[in-house]
């Protein structure tokens, strides 16, 4: 009999099964974001998009994430050194902006905020 008609289930190799299961998650893709959206050594984030509203939720994920590293074995930082936050965007939804404000200023660490290019409305 050819393998053509063996409707067994063939095994899956394990690096296939991890492959795709990357591949359908969705945050995948906000790993990837993230990744592009910070320099965690050096506590640089970047926005660069109009501001709507999934930007302060992004923008807390990486303040976060940069945060945790720096409690970690792996820093060789200053935990207390600020993070800056370079901003080139043509602005947006302002109750999003306000939001974002608000959750920096409630930050303990300072934050250096450095426009290059443009930070409309």
């Amino acid at each position: 009999m050819s393998d053509l008609y063996d409707e067994r289930p063939k095994p899956i190799r394990q690096e296939n099964m991890q492959q795709s299961l990357m591949e359908e998650s969705p945050y995948t893709k906000l790993n990837d974001i993230i990744a592009n959206q910070i320099e965690i050594e050096d506590g640089v984030l970047y926005l660069n998009d109009e501001i709507e509203g999934h930007t302060l939720f992004d923008l807390m994920m990486r303040i976060r994430h940069i945060l945790n590293y720096r409690t970690g074995k792996e820093f060789k930082g200053n935990q207390t050194d600020p993070l800056n936050l370079m901003i080139n965007s043509p602005g947006g939804d302002i109750h999003e902006m306000m939001g974002i404000i608000d959750y920096i200023e409630s930050l303990d660490v300072k934050t250096n905020t450095i426009c290059r290019g443009r930070a409309f409305s």
